[in-house]
């Protein structure tokens, strides 16, 4: 039998499921027609870490050992004292989840009650119940051909394309290891944000591109970015910035877009002018 956080995560996953939808959106709303994977658990909260002036990292010990996820997708994230549920995309890779037990969520505070109970409440050792799920996704098999890969970030946008990046890093070492599987290569990251201080997972993405796995465009789209810091583009990207990045990358790249619904607007827009069909294309719009 499941615990009793998880059933009544079920019973508030049904009853939200099958109504209509709100005024306000919630994420359970938005994905109710998404596929979601069959286990539902119980995680307790292991660590908690500032990684920018409005995002806290959870890193959570997951208590059912069958629980797993794809890199790039979501969790019902459900909270004790609401029956309010959250969706936050893992950043972390499925192999930590395989390693250690245990996934990572960065949660932007908001006036949404579940980030609300994050910025608030919750402390280490704190229980959730959790379910993976979204179509949004990079899992290819080690036959698949390989192909560019080209990540498009806005804001928390980032914490998919980030387990995406972390998962090429696992399928890379696994080959290395085994002598046969799916190296990704090249690799393009394209990240923007209101101010370096919001760029998350800077370290994380410097030292994957020291490693040659990743390269990466960062835009600082605020007025705090000091005028001679070469590491980062000044202002929006833009249409040129894109076609020079596809350029690089070469012929066929495959396109994982996560941000502001206008900013994948427009990314989805001159993707197709530079003739990158929209099969290739796939985009998670989260507000």
């Amino acid at each position: 039998m499941l615990p009793r956080a998880a059933r009544q995560f079920l019973r508030v996953w049904n009853f939200t499921t099958s109504r209509g939808m709100s005024a306000k959106k919630d994420h359970l709303n938005v994905t109710a027609g998404q596929f979601r994977h069959e286990v539902t658990t119980s995680a307790v909260v292991a660590d908690m870490i500032t990684i920018s002036p409005t995002v806290c990292s959870l890193i959570m010990k997951v208590e059912d050992k069958t629980f797993g996820f794809y890199a790039g997708q979501w969790v019902d994230f459900a909270i004790p004292g609401t029956d309010l549920v959250g969706g936050y995309s893992m950043c972390s890779s499925p192999g930590q989840l395989r390693r250690d037990g245990t996934l990572e969520l960065a949660v932007k505070r908001s006036s949404w009650p579940p980030a609300v109970w994050v910025h608030g409440q919750c402390r280490v050792g704190s229980r959730v119940t959790l379910k993976a799920g979204g179509s949004f996704f990079f899992q290819p098999s080690a036959g698949a051909p390989v192909r560019p890969l080209l990540l498009v970030a806005g804001g928390v946008g980032v914490n998919p394309l980030i387990s995406i990046l972390r998962h090429c890093r696992d399928l890379r070492d696994e080959a290395r290891h085994t002598g046969h599987g799916y190296t990704p290569m090249p690799v393009a990251l394209v990240y923007s944000a209101r101010s370096p201080a919001e760029l998350l997972f800077k370290e994380c993405i410097g030292a994957m591109e020291e490693e040659g796995l990743v390269t990466a465009h960062l835009f600082v789209t605020g007025k705090s970015l000091p005028a001679q810091d070469g590491r980062y583009h000044r202002g929006r990207l833009t249409s040129a910035d894109l076609r020079e990045v596809v350029r690089r990358l070469g012929a066929d790249p495959l396109c994982y877009l996560c941000g502001p619904s206008a900013m994948i607007a427009d990314v989805e827009r001159w993707l197709t002018e530079l003739g990158v069909p929209p099969e290739s294309v796939r985009y998670e719009r989260w507000w």
